[in-house]
């Protein structure tokens, strides 16, 4: 099952763990995303861009450690 698609405004991954490779298949269709947490998520510098370049509408990105 996807973790998002073309419609979803907002992904609360926090504490999911969910892998980076299925972070990056999510945010490459999520072109109406605005809010993503993925606190507690592995976040590389290729999600990062992947990011930038796919989620046009992003306003709130919450990332870091479990608990921050």
């Amino acid at each position: 099952a996807a973790l998002a698609d073309a419609e979803h405004a907002c992904l609360d991954l926090h504490g999911t763990g969910v892998s980076e490779a299925a972070l990056q298949q999510a945010l490459a269709v999520s072109r109406q995303l605005q809010l993503l947490d993925v606190r507690g998520c592995p976040v590389g510098p290729s999600t990062l861009r992947l990011l930038g370049h796919s989620c046009p509408r992003l306003e709130v990105l919450r990332i870091g450690k479990q608990g921050d």
